[in-house]
């Protein structure tokens, strides 16, 4: 008897131990009810012991399949991993790290990285791509990406999620409003205040803990603009549209007409995430991983990091 086993029947126990069901799993596979069953029996009659427990009503994994499962799915990762980087490695892509990245970072965070990766590895370049975090953890999964740096969401399993860098706030203030002669602002300041927001579909996680925090105090702003971003919301600041209350590192940036000052928002931060594979082959990839933590890490006095 042959105890030969093909990837192709890791897969097939993979699929049927997640659905537990014989025609859902084959209709994921793309093939008929007989040959899948015919598969694992001849996958359970080479390993010698029964993956599954069936009845004509229900499938269930064995104790042996319970056990088994977690390597099968780890052999179809690192399979498709040596695939992903052997691609990757013999394309043009060679000597690139595609880096997600929303606004706040090109100017705080990813410059000084890059420049520490590239005294490591003089000829690997770093391509920034910004983009809101949904899209980037959608790069990333599609291999559009290496790294990302988001706001704080939600990952698969296979993606890994780490807070890097937390900082406080500023209030943006047309320099002609009444608020702006404040050293520093506190979250009763803006009842009665008109405040603009992250337009809704595009709303941070941190907006939701501003706005928590003002509640909190028992402030009643005035809903104001919508922007889309930190530019467009200094722009509509600059024309005395309303405040905005933005990542302290926001500061930093020259505005017309915009005058910027700490404000006490209690529990409230805004996060930067660094996200990665939990499979990475790329020691470049891993080098500029760890250059960003560092950086991250030395600039956090510096933006009223908490």
């Amino acid at each position: 008897m042959s105890t030969q086993i093909e990837l192709r029947h890791f897969r097939y126990f993979s699929v049927l131990a997640e659905e537990l069901h014989f025609g859902r799993a084959a209709e994921r596979l793309n093939m008929a009810q007989a040959p899948l069953s015919q598969q694992i029996r001849q996958l359970e009659e080479r390993i010698g012991v029964p993956l599954f427990h069936r009845t004509t009503r229900h499938v269930q994994l064995s104790a042996a399949g319970h056990r088994f499962l977690p390597y099968a799915q780890r052999i179809l990762e690192d399979v498709d991993e040596a695939i992903r980087f052997t691609r990757v490695q013999s394309s043009d892509e060679v000597g690139k790290i595609r880096v997600g990245c929303i606004n706040m970072v090109l100017a705080t965070i990813l410059p000084g990285a890059i420049r520490m990766l590239k005294q490591l590895h003089p000829a690997t370049s770093v391509i920034p791509v910004t983009q809101t975090t949904g899209i980037q953890i959608e790069m990333l999964l599609d291999d559009r990406l290496d790294l990302a740096l988001t706001r704080p969401t939600s990952l698969p399993n296979y993606l890994h999620g780490e807070i890097i860098f937390r900082e406080t706030f500023c209030a943006a203030i047309p320099s002609d409003h009444p608020l702006a002669h404040l050293e520093t602002l506190e979250a009763t300041d803006l009842d009665n205040v008109e405040l603009m927001n992250f337009a809704a579909k595009l709303g941070t996680g941190y907006e939701r803990e501003i706005h928590r925090a003002i509640k909190r105090a028992g402030a009643h702003p005035v809903t104001g603009s919508e922007f889309t971003d930190t530019s467009s919301a200094l722009c509509l600041v600059g024309a005395g549209d309303g405040i905005a209350i933005l990542p302290r590192s926001v500061a930093m940036t020259a505005q017309p007409g915009v005058v910027f000052r700490p404000i006490n928002l209690p529990g409230a931060t805004a996060d930067i995430m660094l996200v990665s594979r939990n499979i990475s082959s790329d020691v470049k990839t891993r080098d500029l991983a760890a250059f960003i933590r560092k950086i991250a890490t030395a600039q956090s006095g510096q933006t009223g990091v908490e």
